[in-house]
């Protein structure tokens, strides 16, 4: 059984939520992924979203 969902940080130790994304679709998963980041940009979802990502989930800033 496949998993339904791949939550996927932006930022990852050895490469990017991104490439979890693209490798996702190349395998022909039909998981759908979702993002999150603490250093979001609209370039960054809008790439996300057009390479198949479910969604795109940017944390807000630290309040102070």
């Amino acid at each position: 059984m496949s998993p339904a969902f791949a939550v996927v940080d932006m930022r990852l130790g050895d490469g990017n939520g991104l490439e979890v994304i693209s490798a996702l679709r190349s395998a022909g998963r039909n998981a759908r992924g979702i993002v999150l980041t603490g250093y979001g940009n609209i370039a960054t979802a809008v790439t996300a979203v057009k390479m198949g990502a479910f969604d795109y989930l940017s944390q807000a800033g630290r309040r102070r």
